[in-house]
């Protein structure tokens, strides 16, 4: 399978929330890259981590929880998805220590 590129990515973890929220495809108008998924209720902490063990099976990399994340571009589709895509091409040039 080929390296998915970033907005592909955002469309397919933006469908991922809107199966997994707490309202499941209800809320599809109100889910946009830029949606605090915390602070509006989408996910709990629990769904968050799962949203990105998901994320990471996706785009076929590892997020590293211990460098300084921002909480807010990390708790939205967008800034985790920006995430994961730098970690990839972080492992792919070397940069990955697995």
């Amino acid at each position: 399978m080929d390296t998915i590129v970033y907005q592909d990515l955002i469309e397919v973890v933006t469908r991922w929330v809107l199966q997994n929220g707490p309202d499941p495809l209800g809320g599809a108008g109100l889910v946009t890259p830029e949606t605090d998924l915390l602070a509006s209720g989408l996910l709990d902490s629990l769904g968050l981590m799962n949203l990105v063990a998901y994320t990471e099976s996706v785009a076929r990399c590892r997020i590293d929880l211990q460098l300084d994340v921002d909480l807010a571009e990390f708790s939205t589709i967008r800034g985790l998805c920006g995430l994961a895509v730098q970690s990839r091409d972080g492992m792919h040039q070397g940069g990955g220590d697995e």
